[in-house]
């Protein structure tokens, strides 16, 4: 979005120099009214105060300056726009509390569709303004990201709106996409949000089985889990059928704390039943403290 200006607002330096200037101008003001208001032994004693207070207040800056508490430097300060004049994404978590910067997972991270959105429809529209201040609240906040995103997506409508009206498929495929994802986001529980990429069962040995091979034994399993939105903590579910698909166990294993946008994997024993015909492994929300069961 374009702003109004790209001008820089300067800072007055903030040094020795200036610091010796404002005790001499305030000085010489003072000097001027004792000098021409008072006569006789009143103006001289109130014109040598001045001229000693100004010499201590200098010998003060000049000691404040030895112990580095004036800058020399000139600070600029530049608007939020770049060289194009084209505003830029808040940067993520900028304005949370130190303990509270969690990452934005990439099912929320709207960067590019933003910014390619911008380039098809009036980015100064307030159906896009609406949306943008919504995603800043996103990208800064991580507590209330469902509400905020809630939020977001009640938006959406509008540049579904403006998308339509700029006869763009590539818009229209765009916002689509966003709201999608909000959808998946607000509505799809935590461990929805992970899926198991890999699973696979061990004998003794090392050597990779399928699970018929396995019955009986307390076999070795490596499983990788991918999350890709929150931080949340998951189990491992293995649930064995025999060959007409009937559930003969189910064993839940504690996969511990998985980063947004990360991939852990378990590695741990479990015990694989006598019918076992087939298994599947899945993510599930932890639903107490048991202890990761890593080997």
């Amino acid at each position: 979005m374009a702003t109004d200006s790209d001008s820089e607002t300067i800072r007055p330096p903030e040094n020795l120099a200036s610091f010796f200037l404002t005790v001499g101008a305030v000085s010489i003001a003072f000097w001027a009214v004792f000098v021409f208001a008072f006569s006789g032994v009143v103006r001289f004693l109130l014109v040598s105060a001045v001229l000693v207070i100004a010499v201590f207040s200098m010998v003060v800056g000049w000691i404040l300056n030895m112990a580095g508490e004036f800058d020399d430097t000139t600070t600029t300060e530049a608007t939020d726009s770049d060289s194009t004049g084209t505003e830029q994404l808040p940067e993520q978590a900028e304005l949370a509390p130190p303990g509270d910067r969690v990452p934005l997972p990439k099912l929320l991270n709207f960067d590019q569709e933003l910014n390619e959105l911008a380039e098809y429809i009036d980015a100064d529209s307030q159906q896009f303004r609406t949306i943008w201040r919504e995603y800043a609240k996103l990208k800064t906040e991580s507590r209330n990201r469902q509400t905020i995103a809630s939020s977001m997506r009640s938006g959406v409508n509008g540049l579904r709106a403006l998308a339509s009206q700029a006869q763009e498929p590539e818009a229209e495929a765009i916002v689509e996409d966003i709201g999608d994802r909000l959808f998946e986001y607000i509505n799809a529980e935590p461990a929805e949000k992970s899926s198991v990429t890999s699973c696979a069962f061990f004998d003794e040995s090392g050597t990779e089985r399928p699970v018929t091979e396995l019955q009986e034994t307390k076999a070795r399993v490596r499983a990788s889990v991918r999350n890709r939105s929150d931080e949340v903590k998951l189990d491992v579910v293995f649930r064995f059928t025999d060959g007409n698909g009937v559930q003969v166990r189910k064993s839940e294993c504690p996969l511990g704390v998985v980063p947004p946008d990360a991939e852990k994997t378990l590695d741990t024993k479990v015990y694989v039943p006598s019918v076992t015909g087939d298994v599947e492994a899945f993510a599930a929300e932890a639903q107490d403290s048991r202890d990761v069961l890593d080997m």
